[in-house]
């Protein structure tokens, strides 16, 4: 079973729409996403240069997850060019457990859940728990945490079996992902 965490209500029978990563990335970096996608110490070297610590202030998080997607893509494109954009795909999950995680460690609210089938192609599967540790901070050598941050991306690039991975996480291509019924997580 894949189940999506929506943020609203969603009809029975739509398809999804990558939404979410795309939205912050293009958010911050509207005009730039392509060179950093290709050198993403630029973006660190301007980090730096902050009076104070961007990814400490509001919206450091979403900020530190830009940073962090925009590495795994140069990762992606390099090593695995087949495989999805994480910024054109829907995220999934496939077991009940890893929802209540995520709504536990991220949301703290609850959210529709919905039972999806990928009409076309197949999920890939990346474990979610190796971006979860990754810790961005300033104050670290910048060329150490860039090469630290494309050692995980290349591990999750990897992909594999969701059942030896920590935290599972199905990626599909935006638009093939149909939305069949809402669950509970009871």
């Amino acid at each position: 079973m894949l189940c999506h965490v929506a943020h609203e209500p969603l009809p029975l029978g739509s398809k999804l729409k990558a939404r979410w990563l795309r939205q912050a990335c293009d958010a911050y970096f509207p005009a730039g996403a392509a060179l950093i996608d290709k050198r993403p110490e630029a973006l660190m070297c301007l980090l730096q240069q902050a009076d104070n610590d961007p990814l400490q202030a509001p919206g450091g998080a979403v900020l530190r997850t830009v940073l962090i997607e925009f590495l795994f893509e140069r990762v992606r494109g390099k090593d695995h060019p087949a495989l999805l954009h994480r910024t054109e795909s829907v995220f999934m999950f496939s077991s009940k457990q890893s929802v209540r995680r995520y709504l536990a460690e991220y949301l703290q609210e609850p959210r529709p859940v919905y039972e999806c089938e990928v009409e076309s192609g197949d999920p890939f599967f990346g474990d979610m728990a190796l971006i979860n540790r990754i810790r961005v901070k300033l104050t670290r050598g910048l060329a150490v945490q860039v090469a630290e941050i494309e050692e995980t991306a290349s591990l999750y690039w990897r992909g594999g079996d969701p059942a030896s991975m920590d935290w599972p996480e199905a990626l599909a291509p935006s638009g093939s992902v149909k939305v069949l019924r809402e669950i509970s997580l009871d």
